[in-house]
């Protein structure tokens, strides 16, 4: 259960907070009071059963879940295991009644940031919230500290790399070089395997950026896709790089996530976040050259900065 209002994009820099309680008038109530407090901080997305809020996180990037523990079905301790194992960077709030306490205090580990009492009122809620919205910050700020000390920052893509996408997306390789162009692949990126099936994404520059800035948000979004994907990644015009992406759960949709984190990294940083084209299906080697076009396309055909746009 979402509304409208929460499926829009929101501008970088918004976390997204998701609400589940199984009790309409409490769930409704708080939605509000979120929503009124912490307007500009969070987009609130709300769900009444464990269920629904799974739905919810298998399509959007969720960085702050609040859930009551006590619900019908799955609760909220077997949920929040499950979300650990998606999205392993977002926080945890448990609501609890006085019955529960020593039941929630066992949750508090790792990514929890904290159970709360819902007898407590808003003011304790949105303490507890707040301290998350801190915590968020603190670690976009040490992901940030740390790129900045990597020399990955100053080194250039491998020739090979860059000769074997150019040669992925010109078609210009006939079946019977497949087996040398697959050899070549696995030489520049070890993990990725190129007879399997995989995403593609465009990611486009401002026309006044510089090498260096081409440079920082290239490792922003291999830092930020390498823990969920193995990609491969090189220059292909003057100011856009192509991302390659395999993955177990190969949703367009759950790199679009990660990739929003990337493009939040970038405001962080105070670099200008680029256009991200994301190609909407799995593709193969083959299929590669012909769905290249349209990204290169779309690229001429929506203005703007800073978004994420869906193609295919």
């Amino acid at each position: 259960m979402c509304d409208s209002k929460n499926q829009s994009e929101g501008k970088a820099g918004t976390y997204h907070l998701l609400i589940v309680d199984d009790e309409p008038l409490i769930l409704a109530g708080l939605v509000k009071m979120v929503r009124a407090r912490f307007e500009g901080k969070f987009l609130v997305y709300q769900a009444d059963c464990a269920e629904e809020a799974l739905r919810i996180f298998h399509n959007l990037r969720i960085d702050l879940l609040m859930t009551d523990i006590r619900m019908p079905g799955m609760d909220g301790l077997e949920m929040a295991k499950i979300v650990e194992e998606e999205w392993p960077d977002c926080l945890t709030i448990f609501l609890t009644g006085h019955s529960e306490f020593e039941y929630a205090r066992r949750a508090v580990q790792g990514r929890t940031v904290a159970y709360v009492l819902k007898l407590d009122g808003d003011r304790a809620i949105s303490e507890v919230i707040m301290q998350a919205y801190n915590r968020l910050e603190q670690e976009y700020i040490e992901k940030s500290r740390f790129l900045r000390m990597t020399e990955s920052w100053k080194e250039a893509l491998p020739l090979l790399r860059q000769d074997c996408i150019r040669q992925l997306v010109s078609g210009g390789w006939r079946t019977s070089e497949k087996e040398v162009l697959i050899q070549k692949m696995k030489a520049a990126w070890p993990e990725f395997d190129p007879e399997r099936e995989f995403l593609m994404a465009l990611v486009c520059m401002l026309p006044e950026q510089d090498a260096e800035a081409f440079g920082q948000v290239q490792s922003i979004f291999q830092e930020n896709l390498k823990g969920a994907f193995c990609i491969c990644t090189a220059q292909v015009f003057r100011r856009a790089f192509l991302i390659l992406a395999q993955a177990a759960d190969l949703r367009p949709l759950r790199m679009k996530g990660f990739m929003e984190i990337a493009l939040y990294m970038c405001e962080k940083m105070e670099i200008k976040p680029p256009q991200v084209y994301l190609y909407d299906a799995r593709l193969s080697l083959e299929e590669l050259s012909l769905a290249f076009p349209v990204l290169g396309r779309k690229r001429f055909e929506v203005e703007g900065e800073g978004g994420i746009f869906l193609c295919g």
